[in-house]
């Protein structure tokens, strides 16, 4: 593997191209991390004060700018900074701008700030002429917190790594900091994670990995969100994405930033199954490792992922799967089925969605208990490693593999589709997974594969999905709620419901895939 090496640099405008690795850490393992990071280097302990910045109106916040003011205090001495960054994308593994400056007497000089953004972005505030020199900046929150770095050298890389414990303050709300920052002084962004996952491999032969989870939200971003009081939100859609392949990079190029960007999706997602709108965040971290999935199904063996990697990809697919399955029978199955259903007891309904709610509960702590464990983080910081590695053979470009490799699997899928009326329910299953598979794959390729491939093709694939996804939600209903239920009052009419509504959907995903193939 060739790994293309950076060197961040401060020029004579104070400015750094910072690239940090953000790594969650359980408070029970930061005793045994302190000791990990001791055996590479010795570190050196601080507390550090922030005090973040921004107009009354957001406009740093909305420029995904932050400007703080710090105070270092380290023994009996202490010096103040100021800091302003700006990073355009968020992510677990980040690259932002970073301009730092002396700040004497504890006082924001912004004339020292002089040559980043930031006036930019202050003067957008204040509209076009306005008078800039004593712009209207308020403190918004604020960050306490102990630090401990050590300088460490990996390879030809040298990173510094800090673990910080403290708080977030703003107003009447806190919020927990504890997290290790990789940053990197000089080498390959790779060195990053290969230190993470040195750090986090068992001390021992049947010792206990320690849970390092890369994640995409700054303290700023943390703190913004806790001074507004709002919920985290939502995820990008790849739908509305503006991420898009290039027609003359690599198949190993393309797959690798198709994977990271839905691994910094499924990241943000899985952190947020403890919100109220849970339900849809397990929705989506199901979504992103199924494009994962499908994108290397798509690209092949000239993808180059280690078969581990795409074993790692199955195994977190299943576990997310199955407390989707049980959100899927509450949410939507269970609710049609009750108003669907004729001559059933409605008392009895309402005791079999109770049942169905206590498996979903229980699915859904087993699923936030497992991405918590250190086989998730490690699952992570894996999945990232192969995203920043590239392979030394750059292969085939996706302008010439992209177009043939679609027409391919759509030849293979229609060919099955013609048994697809006489298919077993498990294969009917498989087929529709197929299809689920070619859809994600040409978005994946969208802009690559020509635009009228790429819109018939997705809306015909969503179709028959949909079809085939109520056809087997009918003909699983009468197993499931068999497990829910044994009252004659629901069972008989709904057996009888579900063998007419299994075979109307099949029929109409027939019919489809039928005009589709024909045209």
């Amino acid at each position: 593997m060739s790994r293309a090496a950076v060197s961040p640099k401060t020029g004579p405008d104070g400015h750094l191209r910072e690239v940090e690795l953000k790594l969650r850490v359980h408070p029970g393992d930061v005793k045994r991390l302190r000791a990990r990071l001791d055996r590479f280097a010795s570190g050196r302990a601080m507390r550090i004060d922030n005090i973040y910045f921004d107009t009354a109106q957001r406009h740093l916040a909305a420029g995904k700018a932050a400007l703080r003011l710090r105070c270092l205090a380290q023994g009996r001495g202490k010096r103040w900074v100021q800091t302003f960054k700006t990073e355009p994308i968020a992510g677990a593994l980040s690259e932002r701008g970073e301009w730092e400056t002396q700040a004497p007497g504890g006082r924001l000089d912004l004339d020292r700030l002089a040559h980043s953004p930031l006036a930019d972005l202050l003067g957008n505030a204040h509209g076009a002429g306005a008078a800039r020199a004593n712009p209207p900046l308020l403190p918004v929150f604020q960050t306490v917190f102990d630090r401990t770095a050590w300088d460490i050298a990996l390879r030809r890389s040298r990173i510094e790594a800090a673990l910080d414990i403290g708080r977030i303050v703003a107003g009447d709300r806190e919020e927990t900091i504890c997290e290790l920052e990789l940053e990197l002084r000089d080498g390959s962004p790779a060195s990053l994670v290969d230190l993470a996952l040195a750090l986090a491999a068992p001390a021992r032969a049947g010792g206990s990995r320690l849970y390092l989870l890369p994640y995409g939200e700054s303290k700023a971003v943390r703190g913004y969100r806790l001074a507004s009081g709002d919920a985290p939100p939502a995820a990008r859609s790849m739908r509305t994405s503006k991420f898009r392949l290039a027609q003359d990079e690599s198949v190993a190029s393309g797959a690798r930033r198709w994977l990271r960007v839905n691994l910094e999706l499924l990241l943000a997602h899985v952190a947020r199954l403890d919100s109220p709108d849970a339900t849809e965040h397990v929705h989506q971290a199901r979504v992103c490792l199924r494009r994962m999935r499908a994108g290397l199904d798509m690209l092949g063996p000239r993808a180059r992922i280690p078969v581990s990697l795409r074993g790692l990809l199955r195994r977190w697919s299943d576990r997310v799967g199955v407390a989707r399955g049980w959100d899927v029978l509450c949410a939507q199955t269970l609710p049609a089925l009750a108003a669907s259903v004729p001559g059933t007891d409605a008392v009895a309904w309402k005791a079999v969605a109770a049942r169905a709610q206590a498996h979903q509960r229980r699915a859904r702590d087993t699923l936030r208990r497992q991405v918590a464990k250190a086989d998730f983080a490690d699952f992570s910081l894996r999945m990232l490693k192969c995203c920043l590695e590239t392979p030394d053979d750059r292969g085939a470009t996706l302008e010439k593999f992209a177009p043939e490799a679609v027409k391919v699997q759509r030849r293979r899928l229609w060919k099955a589709a013609g048994e697809l009326a006489q298919m077993t329910l498990a294969r009917q299953h498989k087929f529709r997974i197929q299809v689920k598979n070619l859809r994600y794959g040409i978005e994946m390729l969208r802009g690559i594969v020509g635009r009228k491939m790429h819109r018939l093709d997705l809306k015909a694939l969503a179709r028959v999905q949909d079809r085939l996804g109520h056809s087997r939600d009918a003909a699983l209903a009468v197993q499931t709620v068999r497990r829910l239920t044994r009252s004659t009052r629901i069972l008989q009419p709904l057996h009888t419901w579900a063998e007419r509504e299994h075979g109307e959907q099949l029929a109409a995903a027939v019919r489809e895939v039928a005009r589709i193939r024909s045209d």
